[in-house]
């Protein structure tokens, strides 16, 4: 893992080096075993490129950026090609010739011979720029899934890129102004859709896209994507016989490494049957992680400690009481642009207990959306079988109760669930589906905004960007749409941005063999009644898993990675959620109505309203702007003070 930096002038203007090393710099988690820089200028063109590194593989060589043999085309790179050493091969017989044993190094020469084209060769995850001075052109891309981020800003006169928003802002010529429709945006799901930015003019390099900057201006194309609609008509077994061997393979592959290496392990289905796999007579037994919290409603180890007894792992937990009024703002810091999953706490801990031990981690991201693994894709068949009722019942005999359920602090509490999906489930299947992610509604948002941004939003839904993914493929049933969506949605920039973040704070790399391509084009040609079998979720999977993963595994609930976030608002959060949601503040701010941010904090605080989501992703959001835009440079705050906690008691 490795964070990269670029940036060009088209008008023959130097690059100021002090802009490029105070963006490697901001960035020194990503890869703090080496740092260098490239600059040319013999095109007519003023080029940097810039790299941190994180030394997994060739240890001693690897250094980057990297070039061909004659130095005319270059290379940052941020990840793994994990048939990197096949390709060589390859290469090597065509008469490249290699000076290093990295992966990088294959990246320039695949370039010479295939051009753009050599992305479609790659197995792994990665975010690249190329220079090729030659022909003056600077090339862009991205993973299929989106597993590594890139985020790029075209300015007056010339194109920048890096792999965190923090590290753009280095540069005085990109402006730290909000982008209201990612605010709106936002606001709706505690997250921003790919190729959005909370930064105006900053986007994301959308996964399985490419970009080319030359003399014709931009280029920006889509090189890969899910298919969903070319299914596959075999027999039970034989959908669990590829399984299990594209997910032997998927982890064999990356378990490449000449450093330490584990796993993440909750003791759910999809990391039990990752760790599975690392098992062999010939290796060590892996070393593996989890964490969890003092709530027992919270707490995963008991199933965690099962799952690696029965696998025989070297495991390591820890119950961590962390200090969250300390750990936020680092985490926001990290998390480069705000982000309201409260799954980042355990997510930052648990990568900060792996990295004591490894220095990458395979975990089982990736797992529910190949396979139906949520809950909400059997809330969305319940649905559908709800709507038969007559709607003056729904409304007068269910819905109405549900409303007046108070609200609890466990866990995704039923009274939670059950608002829910009482308020989507008279909406169309696809919006229903859409309405589990929702926090504001654009109703409340419509009471959350001040006029002055209301009126910029006013015409944005945030369904539009949701919607556009439900009608790629119109003929596709709904379970197959939903899990294209939550791939393009949820997955990229939730999921993997929240394990991006947290794991790079630490300098752990994060391997998904979930998400090995050649595995996710397989699982979407699996038709989904052998995913959603009645109201049993992944049944294909568990039952090609049957003998690899224990049958107590296999029938475990799915609970999720969630922080006992309600507790901590009642608590050592609550004069930190006041403080920063405050009238006065919020009205500085200029974007929200302040009484109506006292609303929602009221209605949660008296006990009226289940409003924790609400107020948390707002928190984020306040911190955020104080850190990146109201300040010269972000700035690390200090790190959390942790306490931990004799697990035994909750086991």
């Amino acid at each position: 893992m490795c964070g990269i930096f670029g940036k060009t002038n088209f008008n023959n203007r130097p690059i100021d080096p002090d802009v490029v090393e105070r963006a490697l710099s901001v960035m020194v988690h990503r890869g703090p075993d080496d740092m260098g820089t490239h600059f040319s200028s013999s095109t007519g063109w003023n080029v940097a490129l810039g790299h941190r590194r994180l030394s997994i593989i060739d240890l001693a060589g690897g250094h980057q950026p990297l070039s061909n043999e004659d130095g005319k085309v270059w290379v940052v790179f941020n990840g793994q090609i994990y048939n990197f050493k096949e390709l060589r091969k390859e290469l090597e017989a065509q008469g490249h010739r290699f000076r290093t044993n990295c992966d990088t190094e294959v990246l320039v020469h695949a370039y010479e011979e295939h051009g753009t084209g050599f992305l479609e060769k790659l197995n792994g995850m990665f975010a690249l720029a190329l220079w090729d001075e030659r022909k003056k052109l600077l090339f862009l891309a991205r993973d299929r899934l989106g597993i590594k981020p890139l985020y790029y800003s075209k300015l007056k006169e010339g194109f920048i890129f890096a792999s965190e928003v923090k590290a753009l802002l280095q540069d005085p010529e990109v402006k730290r102004e909000i982008d209201v429709e990612s605010l709106s945006m936002y606001l709706t799901l505690n997250y921003i859709l790919s190729p959005h930015s909370m930064v105006k003019g900053i986007s994301k390099l959308p996964p399985g896209h490419a970009l080319i900057v030359n003399e014709g201006g931009y280029r920006l194309w889509q090189y890969w994507d899910i298919e969903i609609d070319n299914k596959l008509q075999l027999k039970e077994e034989q959908y669990c016989e590829r399984i299990r061997s594209l997910l032997e393979t998927a982890v064999r592959r990356r378990l490449m490494s000449d450093v330490p290496l584990g796993a993440f392990l909750s003791g759910g289905i999809d990391s039990t049957a990752v760790v599975s796999y690392m098992s062999s007579p010939t290796n060590k037994a892996p070393q593996t992680f989890s964490i969890g919290f003092e709530e027992k409603s919270y707490s995963e180890l008991p199933h965690a400690r099962y799952a690696a007894q029965y696998l025989g792992t070297e495991h390591h937990d820890l119950v961590v009481e962390p200090k969250i009024e300390t750990t936020l703002p680092r985490l926001i810091w990290y998390n480069d642009e705000p982000l309201g999953d409260s799954s980042c706490i355990p997510m930052y801990f648990l990568a900060q207990l792996a990295r004591k031990y490894v220095k990458v981690a395979l975990s089982g991201d990736g797992g529910d959306e190949n396979f139906a693994g949520y809950d909400t894709y059997i809330a969305d068949k319940l649905a559908t079988l709800y709507k038969l009722l007559p709607r003056l019942l729904r409304s007068n005999c269910i819905a109405r109760p549900v409303n007046m359920l108070p609200h609890s602090l466990s866990k995704v509490s039923y009274s939670y669930k059950l608002n829910q999906f009482v308020r989507g489930a008279d909406f169309s299947p696809e919006k229903a589906h859409y309405f589990w992610r929702v926090i504001f509604t654009e109703e409340e948002k419509e009471k959350l905004f001040s006029p002055d941004c209301l009126r910029s939003i006013k015409s944005l839904d945030t369904f539009d960007y949701f919607r556009q993914y439900f009608n790629k493929y119109p003929k596709a049933d709904l379970l197959d749409r939903c899990l294209y969506v939550d791939f393009k949605t949820w997955l990229v920039d939730d999921i993997l941005t929240k394990v991006d973040r947290a794991s790079m704070a630490h300098s752990l790399e994060v391997r998904v063999p979930f998400l090995d391509h050649e595995l996710v084009e397989f699982a979407m040609r699996i038709p989904s009644y052998y995913k959603l079998k009645g109201l049993s979720s992944k049944y294909i999977l568990k039952r090609a898993l049957r003998g690899q993963v224990s049958a107590r595994t296999l029938s475990r609930k799915k609970e999720g990675f969630n922080s006992p976030l309600s507790y901590w608002l009642k608590k050592e959060l609550k004069e930190l959620a006041l403080e920063n949601l405050a009238y006065k503040k919020i009205e500085e701010l200029g974007f929200f109505n302040p009484l109506y941010v006292k609303q929602v904090l009221d209605e949660y605080f008296l006990g009226r309203k289940d409003n924790s989501l609400k107020i948390w992703g707002l928190l984020n959001l306040v911190m955020w702007h104080e850190q990146f835009m109201q300040v010269t440079a972000p700035k690390l705050p200090p790190p959390p003070v942790i306490i931990k906690t004799d697990v035994s008691s909750l086991v």
